[in-house]
């Protein structure tokens, strides 16, 4: 009962990054409004996309320099016709970000809070993006109904085996997030370094705290899968486990629940556009949030794909006004659905999403790092354009780079993450710098940022 109440106080009273003073969230708002219009019918869901997204896409060519200098007229778009007329539009890319930079922001003020977030998504190219207090609510109110489809409810116990690089490099704690996160009832287990002993420790954690809820990077939880069917260790059975920050394939699926004896749910988002997708208790494709995001799916051409046909995601951001994001090419590959759900959720859906491959590497000592530790370590490098990290044997490491400007000093960049770097795979680690002009694109259609091959 406790958390429940704490709970219930975070939520309402911790939206307030850069705001003076605390402030009422909105994340309880928005998630009894997305609780209750998940079962209207198809339809009145898809009319209130279209008006979000006639909305954003108007308030952009008025007020956003970069959208005003594309040229179109208020006339150009209709909300009926919306999907079809926002295809005037370019694709949105991170290199149109960067060289764009404030001239995505509007020109008139926005009553609202903001935050940078610094995001190279599966791609490897750092950028950054600003955010509002409403996308923040938006996506904390998501989180909270997909936590609800797995049978997590508000201030139940959650596990999540999720990463933290700053605890490895700095080699402290976060109080500040700990003690958070013991509000919200969470206990935050990082997997981005996993040796036997912390898989074995973190199996223990699992087993005798009993989680309501475990929330998992698909890396992370099927390390656990395969120790626990290697050492025929019983795990406990929450009452469900949400997977993200990769692929979850069939295979996979099947195999943590035949460990977990427990449903497995699957969560599609991204750093810079938060939850935009999830599986329920059906398992027939990831219905997608209608009201903070409009997905298209285009061919090599930049055309529609059809329905069940596998393509690019470009996604239009709904929710926020301080950094209209419309067209954005996410990096991520997939489908639009032809089906609708036996569950009856007025929510269209994605068949799938493919491309997100996330390497664990192996280090000299038997411990295996999580791939995802890489990229944030380059995340927050400006310089950085692309990065790829490849480990080529158990001591070496080489790391491709991408820079915005050669002639700049980097010798201390270097030292810096070469160090970063032995932190989590051994002192003994050889650690290579290799300059290039591209990193090329995998024959998915994305760069793979960090690859294992060994």
């Amino acid at each position: 009962m406790l958390h429940k109440v704490l709970s219930w106080f975070v939520l309402h009273f911790t939206g307030n990054r850069g705001a003076k003073g605390l402030r009422y969230s909105g994340q309880l708002k928005t998630y009894n409004y997305l609780k209750k219009m998940q079962w209207n019918v198809m339809e009145e869901n898809i009319n209130i996309q279209k008006r979000k997204l006639y909305d954003i896409v108007i308030f952009s060519i008025e007020h956003v320099p970069y959208y005003r200098e594309l040229g179109f007229k208020k006339e150009d778009f209709s909300k009926a016709t919306i999907f079809d007329d926002i295809k005037k539009f370019p694709i949105l890319t991170k290199d149109i970000i960067r060289r764009e930079g404030k001239k995505m922001y509007p020109d008139i003020p926005i009553r609202d809070w903001t935050f940078e977030n610094v995001s190279g998504g599966t791609t490897g190219e750092p950028v950054k993006f600003r955010h509002s207090g409403k996308f923040f609510e938006t996506d904390q109110g998501a989180k909270l109904l997909f936590d609800e489809w797995s049978g997590r409810k508000i201030g139940d116990y959650q596990i999540r085996l999720w990463g933290s690089e700053r605890d490895i490099v700095s080699g402290r704690k976060d109080w500040m997030n700990k003690i958070y996160r013991w509000m919200r009832n969470e206990v935050f287990l990082n997997t981005f370094v996993m040796s036997e002993d912390v898989i074995k420790k973190y199996i223990n954690v699992i087993n005798a705290t009993k989680p309501k809820m475990i929330l998992a990077y698909v890396q992370s939880i099927m390390e656990i899968v395969k120790y626990a069917n290697l050492n025929h260790i019983e795990m406990y059975s929450p009452r469900g486990i949400m997977t993200s920050a990769g692929t979850l394939d069939e295979q996979m699926l099947e195999e943590i629940q035949k460990v977990f004896k427990c449903p497995v749910f699957n969560r599609y988002g991204s750093r810079e556009m938060g939850d935009m997708a999830c599986s329920c208790n059906k398992n027939e494709g990831l219905h997608i949030n209608t009201f903070v995001s409009y997905i298209e799916v285009l061919d090599g051409n930049y055309e529609s794909c059809n329905l069940d046909e596998e393509g690019q995601l470009i996604v239009s951001l709904l929710s926020d006004y301080s950094m209209p994001i419309i067209r954005y090419a996410i990096g991520d590959r997939g489908a639009l659905s032809s089906k609708t759900c036996t569950c009856g959720r007025g929510l269209p859906m994605l068949k799938c999403v493919t491309g997100r491959i996330i390497d664990f590497f192996k280090t000299m000592d038997g411990r295996i790092v999580y791939g995802d530790y890489f990229t944030h370590l380059f995340y927050p490098c400006t310089n950085v354009k692309q990065f790829q990290v490849i480990q080529d044997a158990i001591d070496h490491i080489l790391v491709k780079l991408v820079f915005f400007d050669k002639d700049v000093d980097n010798k201390g960049f270097y030292f810096e993450k070469e160090n970063e770097i032995k932190k989590a795979m051994g002192e003994g680690t050889k650690v290579d710098f290799k300059i290039v002009d591209d990193i090329p694109v995998s024959k998915s259609g994305k760069r793979i940022y960090t690859i294992c091959q060994i």
